[in-house]
This record gives structure tokens, sequence and C-alpha cells, in this order.
């Protein structure tokens, strides 16, 4: 049952390596420049634009409709003077 066509491609989007052709032909994960930002929790690149990248290569890839079942990213939460979490973090990454 497992070997049966794909209808769907579902993916969690989370974080994102920048990778390269290398001199051998093969892949090579390129770093992030120092100072990049980075999520608070699990330290990965703060790359919103994989939101574009990332269905698009697997689109490419399978030509079949693709779902975004997760994506986010870690931030420290804090409370405000008026009661509330304003959330300035998550809103610049989810506009960009």
């Amino acid at each position: 049952m497992i070997a049966q066509p794909l209808e769907v491609v579902g993916v969690n989007q989370y974080q994102a390596d920048r990778v390269r052709r290398g001199g051998d032909g093969k892949a090579e994960v390129v770093p992030w420049p120092d100072g990049f930002p980075i999520t608070a929790s699990f330290e990965w690149a703060v790359a919103p634009e994989t939101m574009y990248w990332m269905p698009k290569f697997l689109f490419e890839r399978y030509r079949k409709p693709i779902y975004i079942t997760e994506n986010g990213i870690s931030v420290r939460d804090w409370i405000s003077l008026d009661g509330q979490c304003h959330d300035p973090t998550r809103i610049d990454f989810t506009k960009r």
C-alpha cells in the first residue's frame, strides 16, 4: 500500500540550508554569514524566502499540489505593559 502514486505533497517547513554545487559536483552547504538572524529555540536561520523556494522546488519535482502542513518561527515572547503579546518578530517574518 505504501508504494501508491502520490496525490499531493505535504511539508512541514521551519528552516533551510543554502546549498550549491561544490567543486566535485556534489552538493555542499553554504554557511549563513556571521550575524545572520537565527531563531530563539533551535538557532535555525530566519529565512522566510523558503516559503517561496521550497514549494516551488517540490512542485517542479513532483508536479502535485503542495500543502504547507506546518510552518513558523520560534521566538521569545513577552507580555508588554499593556498586557498584550504584540509579537513583532512573527509579524515581520510573516510579512516577509
